[in-house]
């Protein structure tokens, strides 16, 4: 799934959160929510897969637009104990998009996050990355070392 041209010059992930829980307080509508702009995007979507070669499903995941807090703590979780080529990450990245966008699977609920992790990493370390999608902490505190390297350049 990794073009050969873009893996050349491979900067590090750093997996980030975009906490849309205040969406509707704000009135901000989401663009799928917007007259013609889901058929718009769900075009584009299968013409830039298709332009690129990626793997993708004809229709949407369940649960579309799905909340993303879940997998995004699970990825900065992986990402905090990963090494510095980032392998796990990257694995873990391949195997969630292969579910969610090619398989239909719903990856925010935690029984099907759970057997994605278990099926990649095993079970102990599933657990471990679980414990940062289900906590109620509003700030995934294992991204707070990644953005700090990435501040600093340590």
């Amino acid at each position: 799934m990794h073009k050969v041209c873009l893996s050349l010059s491979h900067p590090p992930y750093l997996p980030f959160l975009i906490l849309t829980t205040n969406t509707p307080q704000c009135g901000n509508t989401p663009p799928i929510k917007i007259k013609n702009k889901d058929k718009w995007i769900a075009a584009e979507r299968l013409r830039w897969a298709r332009a690129f070669d990626v793997p993708i499903s004809g229709d949407l995941p369940p649960d579309f637009p799905a909340p993303t807090l879940p997998v995004g703590r699970v990825l900065c979780a992986i990402a905090a104990s990963d090494d510095a080529e980032q392998t796990k990450l990257v694995r873990a990245l391949d195997r969630l998009f292969a579910a969610h966008w090619v398989e239909g699977l719903a990856t925010h609920r935690p029984e099907v996050m759970r057997e994605v992790l278990t099926g990649l990493f095993g079970e102990e370390e599933a657990v471990g990355c679980m414990f940062f999608s289900l906590s109620l902490f509003p700030f995934p505190f294992p991204c707070l070392p990644l953005l700090l390297r990435a501040a600093f350049a340590c």
